[in-house]
């Protein structure tokens, strides 16, 4: 399948991706989102930033309930991805005590990932709920600051690259990136 054939399953793809990262994979739907931004621009990736919040409430809410029935298994679990601590684990513990929303919308700009906040949610008390709408902010705040930035830059720096090389430049960012990330995060 080829770039038009996966764009054209792209929220399909975005509610998977943002399902899956929340729930155990440890790639943020950033990537496609911003993939889907070079190609679709802001407009189009904005349907698939709701539909990445999307996948992002039903995993969060499955961790969400995973961890009532079984926190410390599902710490565990959350602790066995990578670039998860259980300093960061104890950390978001905490901060969702002080200010849930504003420790989410934090944890969304400093690399703390959203399956942290789901699994702690309900030891704090935070309502099922409350946590869902609670995701709505705080995942597509960043997802569309990047899709905002991915247009931009391509508009200002690619203007004349080729849809390859635009990809090809994106990809290697992703992998500088989460190079950099994997350097820096405990584990």
């Amino acid at each position: 399948m080829g770039v038009n054939g996966l764009l054209k399953h792209n929220r399909l793809i975005a509610a998977l991706w943002g399902f899956a990262e929340a729930t155990m994979f440890f790639i943020v739907p950033d990537v496609w989102l911003s993939f889907v931004a070079l190609h679709k621009g802001f407009r189009g990736a904005l349907w698939a930033v709701s539909f990445a919040v999307t996948g992002a409430i039903v995993g969060g809410a499955l961790v969400y309930t995973a961890s009532v029935w079984d926190q410390a298994a599902t710490t565990t679990a959350i602790d066995a991805v990578p670039a998860i601590s259980a300093g960061m684990i104890s950390d978001v513990r905490s901060s969702l005590q002080q200010d849930a929303l504003w420790a989410m919308l934090q944890g969304s700009l400093t690399g703390v990932p959203y399956k942290v906040f789901a699994s702690q949610a309900a030891v704090n008390g935070i309502e099922l709920p409350h946590f869902a709408l609670a995701t709505i902010p705080a995942r597509a705040f960043r997802f569309i600051a990047v899709t905002a930035l991915t247009v931009m830059i391509a508009r200002l720096l690619l203007a004349r690259a080729s849809a390859r090389t635009k990809t090809g430049i994106l990809a290697s960012c992703w992998v500088l990136f989460y190079g950099f990330y994997f350097s820096v995060m405990p584990n």
